[in-house]
C-alpha cells in the first residue's frame, strides 16, 4: 500500500494448481532450457570454422565440449535435488 508495506494475496486468491508438475514435466522442462541454450549458441561456434576445408573436426569437438559441460551441469544439478 502507500505506508510502505508489500501487499500480500489473500489465502483464497492463491491458485490451488501451484505447484503440482510432475517428476517428468520438470525434467523436460530443464532439458528444453539446458539444451535450447547451448543449440543457439552452435551456430556461431561452428561459423568461426566454416572456412577451412576440414572445419568440420573442430565443430564436433565444439559439440562434445559443450555435450560435456551440460553433462556436468545435469549432475550437478541432480546432486543437488538429492539433498
Amino acid at each position: 500500500g502507500t505506508d510502505g508495506t508489500t501487499a500480500v494475496p489473500a489465502a483464497d486468491t492463491v491458485d490451488e494448481n501451484d505447484g503440482d508438475a510432475t517428476v517428468t514435466q520438470l525434467i523436460f522442462n530443464l532439458v528444453k532450457g539446458i539444451v535450447g541454450a547451448g543449440v543457439l549458441s552452435l551456430p556461431a561456434g561452428i561459423a568461426a570454422y566454416a572456412s577451412a576445408p576440414s572445419g568440420y573436426v573442430p565443430a564436433v569437438g565444439l559439440i562434445a565440449v559443450l555435450g560435456a559441460m551440460s553433462a556436468y551441469g545435469f549432475a550437478i544439478i541432480g546432486r543437488c535435488c538429492a539433498y
